[in-house]
């Protein structure tokens, strides 16, 4: 069975590192923000690379989506996933260059 990213030992120092270096919730602009924070990709061409990561708390996670999906020409998933790592994973394959 294949390791998931998330837990990896590499995924866990980037994301300590992420955390150290945002602090906070990249998007607090926009408002509101929840005391859950997650680390969040910008891009999964390099999951690893902590300058393709940032830090959002989960009233923001949505919006780190959707702006996203905006940008770089997203390419979007039509299939309807159980879980949001389901979805995740099936856009990485349609994006993967």
């Amino acid at each position: 069975m294949a390791t998931r990213l998330y837990d990896t030992q590499e995924w866990r120092v980037v994301r300590d590192e992420v955390i150290a270096r945002d602090g906070q919730c990249v998007l607090n602009w926009l408002g509101q923000c929840s005391d859950d924070l997650h680390v969040h990709h910008v891009s999964y061409d390099d999951p690893y690379n902590p300058q393709k990561l940032v830090l959002v708390c989960s009233a923001h996670h949505g919006s780190a989506d959707h702006l996203r999906r905006f940008s770089a020409k997203w390419k979007t998933c039509s299939h309807r996933h159980p879980t949001h790592e389901g979805r995740e994973a099936c856009e990485r394959r349609l994006n993967a260059v």
